[in-house]
């Protein structure tokens, strides 16, 4: 777990991340959208994507081609661990922080 003021920049972040999403209807995100979300560029996404790093899903599991979508929990996981973590994978404290940052 993170010390006290990393965890207190990463809720600033957050907060700064979560204003401009202000009207976003679904928790799910595109790799520009992702990339915004977590302030990188979208070739980090991918170089993380590609490297396990961050977890994601297809618009169309049945095609490899098909659009690469992340969700916000993981996202929020993944800043919170550093790790490839989804949302339910995650210590019991783990789980109390992501619930924190998204109310």
């Amino acid at each position: 777990m993170s010390s006290l003021p990393e965890f207190e920049m990463i809720l600033e972040r957050i907060d700064r991340i979560e204003s401009t999403l202000v009207g976003q209807r679904t928790p799910w995100m595109s790799t520009s959208e992702a990339a915004k979300f977590i302030r990188a560029s979208t070739s980090l996404i991918e170089k993380l994507t590609r490297a396990g790093d961050i977890p994601f899903y297809r618009q169309n599991p049945g095609s490899v081609r098909s659009t690469r979508l992340y969700h916000r929990r993981d996202l929020t996981a993944f800043l919170i661990t550093g790790k490839n973590a989804r949302a339910d994978q995650l210590s019991p404290q783990e789980k109390k922080d992501v619930e924190r940052l998204l109310i």
